[in-house]
């Protein structure tokens, strides 16, 4: 099993691919905090690391893969996104304490983007609507926008196989 996931900064895309790309389940985890409004408090920020190490956990221990695989976070050329790339860098640290807890050592593997997009679509520079139709189509889904983050992470997954970035265990 290979289980791949999209980094987000609302909702992280995840899924579980067998050693021959076939899925075995997908989704998405909501990590979006709720702000505050006139009669409660907003979410304390800690929630969503909390949240992200407890999903990630969960699905390790489930699943038991032989490779995690997770797309790089990026900045922008123009030093714009900086939030985003640190909210990033914060969700992989709950993805790699999750790993470390595992009784064995799981390969953790990182692709671009790029590389994914140009593995599994044709075009490193792939917009969400052509990612999503490939992801529905090689794995006979019905996902629209909102399915973007799981779309993502079976692409993620499928790529790392499909590049020979991890075994087909």
């Amino acid at each position: 099993m290979i289980v791949g996931i999209d980094l987000g900064s609302r909702s992280c895309g995840w899924a579980v691919l067998s050693g021959d790309g076939t899925r075995c389940d997908s989704g998405t985890w909501n990590l979006a905090l709720r702000p505050a409004t006139k009669t409660r408090a907003a979410d304390h920020r800690a929630l969503r690391w909390i949240a992200m190490l407890q999903l990630s956990r969960d699905l390790l221990t489930l699943w038991r893969p032989a490779a995690l695989v997770y797309e790089r976070p990026v900045g922008r050329a123009d030093g714009g996104g900086r939030a985003t790339f640190l909210l990033h860098g914060g969700l992989l640290a709950q993805l790699e304490i999750a790993a470390y807890g595992l009784d064995y050592e799981l390969p953790i593997v990182e692709l671009s983007p790029g590389e994914w997009k140009r593995a599994m679509v044709g075009s490193g520079a792939a917009k969400k609507p052509a990612y999503i139709a490939a992801a529905n189509e090689l794995h006979e889904l019905q996902l629209d926008g909102r399915g973007e983050d799981e779309a993502a992470a079976l692409l993620i997954a499928g790529a790392a196989i499909k590049l020979g970035k991890v075994g087909s265990t």
